[in-house]
């Protein structure tokens, strides 16, 4: 330990008295193996002083490339035995500008000649500075490893390093591997079973060639891998060439990649994207694809969404594309999306986009959602609405809440929603909400349950 310290004393890393001469004892008890530690370090700072220019006249120097190169120079005069030594001592005593610039020249000439000693000292826990040091780190042992062939640096990640290396430096290998040979990166990963990094290169390979990379995709067996893997390649086939990817997502039957498709296009061309889905045959996939196309179209511009979920037939894919336009519609303009709803025939379309609706406006604006539900006919799909508005004030009023459920039409409907409040309200406020289910026109026995607890919390909060 004496020596390495004296080592670095020698290299300008810490401060120390500087020897007279070689050979020459300090002050003291003398020390044999003291003096000869002491005597080496002289020797080696000498040597340093004629092959290499000092640290210090490195970093004086003010032209950029020749500092670099004056640094790497005096990288390479470092003993290889004292690299993390002299790395830690750095990250310990220079400020952040040179001390970027010292571990760079440092990490440089270490990985030439220790690779498997760098990789040691990157997976070890350490101080901030060091571990802020590991992560410039990476970027070299990605660069040492591009130098060899894949396999034989896959080989090196996978052998030669503790868990916490490789996890850092494993993604990063096989997405700089996909930037220059992405069809082996991708094989490569297919064989490993790695869906989320093969879907990331094959990202990166549709990127550079998308024909190539649509047809391997394309050729690999059924199956979770490649359903990643195309999910990823779609979004740049789609944008080049909308209706054939659509086409086969249509053929595949994958939900997932279908949605994805079909939501890119519509926000390309929604109109275009609407006329292809328009030519399915029925089906779930259809009525799944028609509604996420009417939610896309909807973000962009809702009335025209509106509009063309108006002309299609009547049926359950009308139904889902005109509720998802009001649950998008209700965010952006609730008062064009309540007109726009008010016009929809009584149905489920109409139940379900007024429970959107009122229970997005009741959020923001509560008293304009209550003004604009009193001017709906009484009945009817004004049960949701009221039933919605209800949900909204439970927990900031359960006094209106109990009111608004009060004036729902229906009877089995209303007193549903007035139970569902009180089991609510008597958990806040259990003499307030005592008075009122005792004043209710509830059932004596739906009365007598609540009254006599522990009150029991129904399902049915914020449909």
């Amino acid at each position: 330990m004496v020596a390495v310290v004296l080592g670095l004393v020698g290299y300008g890393l810490i401060s120390g008295e500087k020897p007279a001469s070689a050979g020459v004892p300090a002050s003291g008890a003398e020390n044999p193996r003291r003096d000869r530690g002491r005597a080496a370090a002289v020797e080696r700072k000498r040597a340093l002083e004629t092959s290499a220019p000092g640290l210090e006249g490195a970093l004086a120097e003010q032209n950029p490339a020749r500092r670099a190169a004056l640094l790497r120079q005096w990288a390479a005069s470092v003993d290889a035995a004292l690299m993390e030594e002299t790395m830690a001592r750095i990250l310990q005593t220079r400020d952040a500008e040179s001390r970027k610039e010292i571990c760079h020249a440092l990490l440089a000439i270490w990985i030439e000649r220790d690779m498997d000693g760098v990789a040691g000292w990157f997976g070890r826990e350490g101080s901030y500075e060091e571990i802020e040091m590991r992560m410039e780190a990476r970027g070299f042992l990605l660069e040492a490893m591009a130098r060899r062939e894949p396999e034989q640096a896959l080989a090196w990640l996978e052998q030669s390093l503790s868990k916490r290396a490789r996890d850092l430096l494993y993604e990063p290998f096989f997405l700089q591997w996909a930037g220059t040979d992405p069809a082996a990166a991708c094989a490569k990963l297919h064989q490993l079973a790695d869906g989320r990094l093969l879907g990331d290169a094959a990202a990166r390979w549709a990127a550079r060639d998308l024909t190539g990379a649509v047809a391997w995709v394309k050729s690999l067996p059924e199956g979770p891998l490649q359903s990643q893997a195309m999910l990823e390649v779609s979004y740049r086939w789609t944008a080049a060439s909308p209706m054939e990817a659509a086409t086969y997502a249509a053929q595949t039957g994958n939900p997932e990649l279908l949605r994805a498709v079909v939501g890119m296009w519509a926000d390309q061309s929604p109109e275009t994207a609407a006329a292809w889905v328009a030519e399915w045959p029925p089906g779930e996939a259809h009525d799944r694809a028609l509604a996420h196309l009417a939610n896309i179209w909807s973000q962009k511009d809702p009335a025209a969404a509106a509009a063309y979920t108006g002309s299609l037939p009547a049926g359950a894919d009308r139904d889902q594309a005109m509720v998802a336009v009001a649950s998008v519609w209700a965010y952006s303009s609730p008062r064009q999306a309540a007109e726009w709803i008010r016009q929809l025939p009584e149905g489920a379309a109409r139940e379900q986009a007024l429970q959107r609706l009122i229970t997005a406006w009741a959020g923001a604006k509560p008293e304009e959602a209550a003004k604009w539900l009193g001017t709906l006919p009484d009945g009817g799909s004004t049960d949701f609405a009221i039933r919605a508005y209800s949900n909204t004030l439970v927990q900031a009023s359960p006094e209106q809440a109990f009111q608004w459920a009060n004036t729902i039409s229906g009877e089995a409907a209303r007193q549903q929603q007035l139970e569902r409040v009180a089991a609510s309200w008597i958990l806040q406020d259990e003499a307030a909400a005592r008075v009122a289910i005792t004043g209710s026109n509830l059932p004596e026995n739906t009365k007598a349950r609540l009254l006599a607890g522990p009150p029991v919390l129904l399902d049915g909060f914020g449909e």
